[in-house]
């Protein structure tokens, strides 16, 4: 009998309005129970154009999370300064991805978070 194991990260789409800020808990679970990675490591969070849009090259960096975690590491807060997202095109879906890198014999890395954000006109100015 095959066992099939998957490591892919969980998909969290986002939807904000253009220079909004974004900030997020999320909370490592694995079969239920808390999920602890060691805290000697880092984290890095990075946004990216889509094909076609205008404000950078495609596929290069168009933001970063700033990111912190706790200790343990049960848990990590995502943010988006408003400074970032007001350069959003509205109407376009980025895509990002959060990863933590660490070392004990040898050096993981690991994507716990990926998804899209899709950037809403705003009402008020």
């Amino acid at each position: 009998m095959a066992t099939e194991i998957s490591f892919e990260p969980t998909t969290v789409n986002l939807i904000v309005y253009k220079g909004d800020s974004i900030n997020i808990k999320f909370t490592l679970k694995e079969d239920g129970q808390d999920y602890v990675i060691p805290s000697n490591g880092t984290w890095k969070g990075n946004i990216e154009n889509p094909a076609g849009v205008a404000l950078t090259t495609s596929g290069s960096t168009t933001g970063t999370f700033v990111l912190t975690g706790n200790n343990p590491n049960t848990y990590f807060i995502a943010t988006v300064p408003s400074t970032t997202t007001s350069n959003f095109v509205v109407g376009t879906e980025y895509k990002y991805d959060i990863q933590y890198t660490w070392t004990d014999s040898v050096t993981n890395l690991r994507t716990f978070v990926k998804g899209s954000i899709t950037v809403l006109d705003e009402v008020t100015t």
